[in-house]
């Protein structure tokens, strides 16, 4: 999709504006998804927070369609305020979905703003394995909060400036596990891991049977 296409899916940001990124499968959101975006945005100096559901995954994941995982995120994260932006921009980006290629198209359409990449400790231990990893930290602040079950054990190669937020620890819940609940009909799905207006989303399109 031609740049000025693109643009219009991107909210504005002037230049200086600091904006916190946070990507994912999100199939679907559930409550550590939340906890991570609230903690961004009261931790971090950022005027804005970006969800960015990911369109096709680079490891062939399967995941639920774009547009029942985009829609799951607006109801979830609509919660956290005006502040908190769902950009769908992936699906209009070439598959499959590399973070570095999005962050880059994010600077070529609101150049001069400030990025603040935000991850799970789960996910650190990928990152050597994403497409040209070392170019993260130019296009970013990488910002990495721990989560139960995932203590960091070293710093990835590629990545050598980030920082963590040790102060408390993010619960260990799986969107798998999830999915799962929702397979059985004669178990409700557990509340407590996901937003009410999410578990009824999924109800009312049958996802995840």
């Amino acid at each position: 999709m031609p740049l000025q296409a693109l643009d219009k899916i991107l909210p504005l940001a002037p230049k200086g504006t600091r904006v916190g990124i946070l990507g994912g499968s999100f199939d679907p959101p559930h409550l550590c998804h939340q906890l991570l975006a609230l903690s961004t945005l009261a931790l971090e100096p950022i005027e804005m927070l970006w969800i960015i559901p990911c369109a096709d995954h680079p490891f062939q994941k399967r995941m639920s369609s774009f547009e029942h995982r985009t829609q799951m995120c607006s109801l979830a994260f609509s919660r956290l305020g005006p502040e908190v932006h769902v950009v769908p921009i992936e699906k209009y980006l070439p598959a499959p979905s590399y973070t570095v290629r999005t962050l880059e198209h994010i600077h070529l359409l609101r150049p001069g703003i400030k990025l603040f990449f935000t991850m799970g400790s789960d996910i650190l231990e990928q990152i050597p394995n994403w497409l040209e990893p070392e170019k993260l930290e130019y296009l970013s602040e990488i910002i990495i909060y721990l989560r139960e079950g995932f203590p960091i054990q070293k710093i990835p190669a590629p990545l050598h400036r980030l920082r963590i937020h040790d102060g408390y620890i993010l619960p260990n819940i799986q969107s798998t596990h999830i999915r799962t609940d929702f397979k059985s009909p004669a178990t409700f799905p557990n509340l407590s891991l996901i937003d009410q207006k999410v578990s009824q989303y999924i109800q009312k399109h049958d996802l995840y049977r």
